[in-house]
């Protein structure tokens, strides 16, 4: 059993019990095809503007914008008459926008909700902000139009000019929307441009209005194919050179001496990703859907954008396999206190911690609605009864598919 001192992994978020007009799903058993629209869900009617966020004293906000090109959109296909100019007003009930000053963990459970139950999402992870948190959100929102019939819209800007982190976690995104939605064509959609994404939007607000006159939506049975996986452990997360000689390898190596056979376990880091990142990223993700189990930790002591990115894509692609599982270990960020000071890093504590608050919420919420997933994927409080984990999900497949 791991020690208490070591009992410090971050755990997911559960709305709660309480919160009103929210009816869990509570499903006991993974489904193996899926019927979209889903008859048992009704769906609120907003389109969720997610995606960049910031100070907007500070940091442009892409929505007024938007809303205004949507409404354009709507006009020139001779929708004018369906529409009421308040039907667009931000503060309405049908835009929702997460967009704050200050954002706090209080936010969450609205934030979640939204999410999980918006007809639409829009994430556009825009120049304008980092957007660690916008691109995490994706992989959550692909899951929801697979799984709750959502539609969502992709957009990515891959920030040529901002820093190196938010280019390698974006390139990480990317290579996972794309290869979700080349593989499981839903109700998501990826665009390329703002003015696409106006486009897309009207489309869809005027496919809720005519669903509010009575018209019937066209359903369609999605089937969720499984592909054979290795029985092999792939460990990543926090990643850099240090980080893997200080505890990705180690742990590779005690995994593999756990489990009586070295090629059982797998490691990710790559030192080339940050000067071919595209490659880089493809060939990491093909080793994690090779593989029945992911191991992944997000330390305390590094940011990990990148990292919590590629874990939200993750939990999906779990999601999709009803063999793969999925053991995770995440730390709060918390700066070394022997690094030097570092300029703006106590915006980069919040930004982190914001980014991985959202995750344990919107996977709390999965949880919640998803019953069955908590099967699938185990969120560990120590990286001991991770470790612990994966070796007995070695051995159980070594037994089932012997």
């Amino acid at each position: 059993m791991p020690t208490s001192e070591s009992c410090n992994g971050l755990q997911p978020i559960y709305p709660s019990s309480s919160e009103i007009g929210y009816e869990p799903l509570r499903e006991q058993i993974r489904p193996r095809s899926i019927l979209l629209p889903r008859p048992d869900i009704e769906l609120e009617k907003y389109i969720a503007l997610m995606g960049a966020c910031g100070d907007p004293n500070i940091v442009p906000d892409y929505r007024p914008g938007l809303i205004a090109a949507v409404r354009r959109q709507m006009y020139l296909q001779g929708l004018g008459d369906l529409l009421d100019s308040s039907l667009l007003d931000i503060e309405d009930e049908v835009f929702y926008s997460p967009n704050v000053k200050e954002w706090h963990p209080g936010l969450l459970p609205i934030e979640s909700r939204r999410l999980a139950r918006s007809a639409l999402t829009v994430g556009p992870v825009t120049d304008a902000t980092e957007g660690y948190s916008s691109a995490m959100e994706d992989g959550f929102r692909f899951a929801r139009s697979v799984f709750t019939g959502q539609e969502a819209l992709f957009y990515i800007e891959h920030g040529s000019h901002l820093n190196e982190s938010v280019r390698a976690a974006r390139q990480i995104g990317s290579t996972m929307i794309n290869h979700l939605i080349r593989n499981y064509p839903v109700g998501a959609k990826i665009v390329h441009s703002m003015d696409e994404l106006a486009s897309a939007i009207a489309a869809s607000r005027l496919g809720m209005l005519q669903q509010g006159l009575s018209q019937v939506a066209v359903t369609r049975n999605i089937a969720i194919g499984e592909k054979w996986l290795a029985n092999r452990v792939v460990v990543s997360g926090t990643g850099t050179e240090s980080w893997d000689a200080s505890w990705q390898g180690p742990m590779q190596a005690r995994l593999a001496e756990k489990s009586k056979d070295f090629s059982t376990v797998r490691n990710t880091w790559n030192e080339r990703f940050h000067k071919e990142p595209r490659r880089a990223a493809e060939q990491e993700l093909r080793e994690k859907l090779d593989a029945a189990i992911n191991v992944v930790v997000i330390e305390g002591s590094r940011p990990s954008y990148g990292a919590v990115v590629d874990l939200a894509g993750l939990v999906a692609y779990t999601m999709l396999h009803s063999g793969r599982q999925l053991g995770v270990y995440m730390e709060e960020y918390t700066p070394p206190t022997d690094s030097p000071p570092v300029s703006g890093q106590e915006d980069h504590t919040k930004a982190a911690n914001r980014q991985r608050s959202l995750f344990m919420g919107h996977l709390g919420r999965l949880f919640m609605d998803f019953e069955w997933l908590e099967k699938q994927i185990l969120v560990a409080h120590s990286k001991e009864e991770l470790e612990t984990w994966a070796i007995d999900r070695v051995k159980e497949n070594n037994r089932i598919w012997r």
